[in-house]
């Protein structure tokens, strides 16, 4: 196995001191699945040498899939009520774990899902965690994850540190221009193959996302009101949602909301998923891909959504801050990527061009271009 502590430490100053900004005498809850201890030591100490208090919940993916196939709603409504109690306690909860690809979602019966997702995580971490708490989540990379990448092991780590150990306070001061133009934006106007989609952001908070809630970061979201979409749109980069991969997903909403859906794969696991509650036919956050250091999808939402020249509609519950009040048991990001390679499209704002291709063409923003941005945000090559 590859030893990754030497840049998990670099990543662990970043959640400490920049995601958390962690105080003496604070209350850290660590949620930690599959975690090895020489990792989770490191962290540890970090939080302990600055005089705060580190609470540690470790899982192991066995435990949660033995759950998981003895779903109830009294079991799952019982260890919400555990979760939420431990978040009480705390005023910051950083969320790790160990890449596992495939391994990652055991193969569950949909009524054992819907449980989880109504009576566990909508409660726990929509309700609760994003309301109540400061918290980050960060995927560790490992062998599973570099086998399913198609890359050498050594480019893999190479790439996957290249894009998470950056200058996050100086990639926050570059997303401003764009944030202000949103702002400002009325209408948005997304055209690429299959996509001919139209919604508003009037009076929509937007917020930078610089490493505050989630590592590897580089976006800016906003979300749409909530009845203004309409057209269609067809989403080229895979995602996998709880176990099941979906592939070319493409949607066509009326006033907001989803009246049709396709998928190459797991089609009728997708209308499953839309059928979850009457928000999860709603989008609930729009975000820009920025991460100038990610060209290429590696299966897993948390990095992909950071792709830079794509963007990223959610499907269902919407974030407290740049958010539309959608609430629903799912949050699910689908992502198009608009570079040449992919296929091409453009982005509008009220009419202007704002982005070709995957690079933005507007005088205030071609700074966010990749090769000017790279040079502005990097630290570490890992």
């Amino acid at each position: 196995m590859v030893d990754l502590s030497e840049q998990l430490e670099s990543v662990f100053n970043i959640i400490i001191n920049h995601s958390c900004k962690i105080k003496p005498g604070e209350k850290i809850l660590i949620e930690a699945i599959d975690v090895i201890p020489k990792y989770l030591e490191i962290l540890l100490k970090g939080i302990i040498n600055i005089g705060a208090f580190p609470i540690l919940n470790m899982k192991e993916k066995w435990q949660m899939d033995l759950l998981a196939l003895n779903a109830s709603e009294d079991l799952f409504n019982t260890l919400a009520d555990i979760e939420i109690y431990q978040m009480q306690q705390v005023s910051k909860m950083i969320g790790l774990r160990t890449y596992r690809g495939s391994k990652d979602h055991l193969n569950i019966g949909e009524n054992s899902k819907n449980i989880i997702l109504k009576h566990f995580i909508h409660p726990v971490h929509y309700d609760y965690r994003n309301n109540h708490l400061k918290w980050i989540y960060f995927r560790i990379p490992s062998s599973d994850w570099a086998k399913n990448s198609e890359m050498e092991e050594k480019d893999f780590y190479n790439y996957y540190f290249r894009s998470v150990l950056l200058d996050y306070q100086r990639m926050g001061s570059f997303f401003l221009p764009l944030k202000t133009l949103l702002e400002r934006t009325d209408r948005v106007c997304i055209k690429s193959y299959g996509t001919d989609l139209t919604f508003s952001i009037k009076g929509q908070g937007v917020v930078i996302d610089n490493g505050i809630i989630n590592l590897p970061d580089g976006e800016v979201h906003t979300a749409p009101v909530l009845d203004s979409i309409n057209g269609s749109v067809r989403f080229n980069i895979d995602s996998t949602y709880y176990g099941d991969r979906f592939r070319n997903v493409a949607l066509t909403f009326q006033d907001g909301q989803v009246i049709k859906a396709m998928s190459d794969s797991n089609n009728d696991k997708l209308h499953q998923i839309l059928n979850m509650d009457e928000g999860a036919r709603y989008a609930g956050e729009f975000a820009i891909g920025l991460n100038p250091f990610i060209d290429k999808p590696l299966n897993d939402i948390l990095f992909d959504e950071k792709i830079y020249g794509s963007f990223h509609l959610a499907l269902g519950n919407s974030y407290k801050e740049g958010g539309n009040g959608n609430r629903s048991c799912i949050h699910w990001d689908l992502i198009l990527d608009q570079k040449i390679g992919s296929g091409g499209g453009e982005l509008y704002f009220d009419n202007q061009l704002i982005r070709k291709d995957g690079m933005f063409v507007h005088r205030d923003l071609e700074h966010l271009n990749p090769e000017n941005l790279k040079k502005e945000i990097l630290i570490n090559h890992g």
